[in-house]
C-alpha cells in the first residue's frame, strides 16, 4: 500500500528530526526484503518504530532495521502468542529500557544481539533477560564482546554444569534463567575471585569467556535483577519510553529548527 505508507512517511519525518521520506520508505523496503511474510500494515509500523528507536537510542535507521529484522528472526518464534506489531512495540520498548539503563546505545546493542543470535533463544531465555545481560555486560565492554562472551556461556552451559556438580538445566532440559545459575554459583563459589575458583570455571567451560561472563555477571547481580524486570515492564508498555527518549532527542534547537 504505497499511498499508505508515503503518508506514514510524511507523517513521521513532520515530527522527528533527522529522518526524510525516502529514508522512511527505503527502511520499509529494506524490512520487506527481510521479512516477506509481514503485512503492508505491519511493515509501516516496523519501520517507524526502527526509526523511533534509532532516534531514542542514537543509532541509526539502517543499524535499527537490521536489529529490528534480525531479533524477529530469533525472538519471535519464543513470543508467538504475540502479534507481529505487538511485538515490534514490545521490542522497541526493551531496546529502549536498555540503552537507558544501562547507559549503551542501540548501535551498540545491535552488535550485541547479532554477536549472541538465536543461542539463548534456543534454550526459550526470555527476551527481557537476554537484553538485561547484555546491558549489564556493556558497563565494562562493547556489545560486540559482550554478545561473544554471552554466547560462549550458553553454548556450554550444561555440559560444564554437570562437571562442576551443579545443575544449570530445569525439568524441561532447557537451560535455567540466569538468577538461579548464579546461585548455585555463588553457593559453590562464594568468592569468584579466586585462582582456584576460576581455573575449575574455565576447565568447565573450557574458555576465558565464560570465566569473564560469569566474574562480570555475580559482580552486578542486584543490578541485573533489577534490569530485568524493567526491560520487562517496559515491553508490557510498548513504545512509552521509546516515544518518551525520542522527544527528548528532538528537543535540542537544531533538531526543532529542521521540522520548521
Amino acid at each position: 500500500d504505497f499511498k499508505a505508507l508515503e503518508g506514514a512517511a510524511e507523517d513521521f519525518t513532520n515530527r522527528y528530526a533527522g529522518f526524510s521520506k525516502p529514508a522512511i520508505i527505503g527502511a520499509s523496503y529494506d524490512i520487506k526484503s527481510a521479512l516477506s511474510s509481514l503485512s503492508d500494515e505491519a511493515v509501516g509500523t516496523f519501520a517507524q518504530l526502527a526509526a523511533l528507536t534509532a532516534k531514542a537510542t542514537k543509532a541509526s535507521t539502517e543499524e535499527m532495521v537490521g536489529t529490528f529484522t534480525t531479533a524477529y528472526g530469533i525472538f519471535k518464534p519464543i513470543m508467538a502468542e504475540m502479534s507481529d506489531m505487538q511485538w515490534a512495540q514490545a521490542f522497541s520498548g526493551a531496546m529502549a529500557q536498555t540503552v537507558q539503563a544501562f547507559k549503551t546505545t542501540g548501535a551498540q546493542m545491535a552488535e550485541a544481539i547479532k554477536n549472541v543470535g538465536a543461542t539463548a533463544a534456543a534454550s526459550n531465555i526470555p527476551l527481557n533477560e537476554q537484553l538485561a545481560i547484555l546491558g549489564t555486560l556493556q558497563t565494562t565492554m562493547p556489545g560486540s564482546e559482550a554478545g561473544t562472551l554471552y554466547k560462549a556461556f550458553v553454548m556450554k552451559a550444561a555440559e560444564a554444569g554437570e562437571k562442576l556438580g551443579l545443575s544449570f538445566v530445569g525439568p524441561t532440559g532447557q537451560l535455567e534463567n540466569i538468577l538461579p545459575i548464579l546461585d548455585e554459583v555463588k553457593a559453590k563459589f562464594p568468592d569468584l575471585s579466586q585462582a582456584a575458583a576460576q581455573v575449575q570455571i574455565k576447565e568447565a567451560f573450557g574458555s576465558d569467556e565464560a570465566v569473564k561472563f560469569l566474574l562480570q555477571m555475580s559482580m552486578n547481580a542486584g543490578t541485573l535483577a533489577g534490569g530485568i524486570d524493567a526491560v520487562g515492564l517496559a515491553m508490557r508498555q510498548g513504545t512509552a519510553l521509546t516515544e518518551q527518549m525520542a522527544q527528548a532527542m528532538n528537543r535540542d534547537l537544531g533538531a526543532q529548527l529542521s521540522l520548521v
